[in-house]
């Protein structure tokens, strides 16, 4: 049950790490389009 909770702590981390490179990436693309 540990390496259980353990991974899904880690798949969490993951994906809020993912979210906020979109967010990041996305933000890049809106600056760049205004830039234009």
């Amino acid at each position: 049950t540990f390496i259980q909770r353990s991974s899904s702590h880690v798949v969490e981390a993951q994906s809020r790490v993912h979210v906020v490179y979109v967010l990041q990436k996305s933000e890049e693309v809106l600056h760049l389009l205004k830039c234009q």
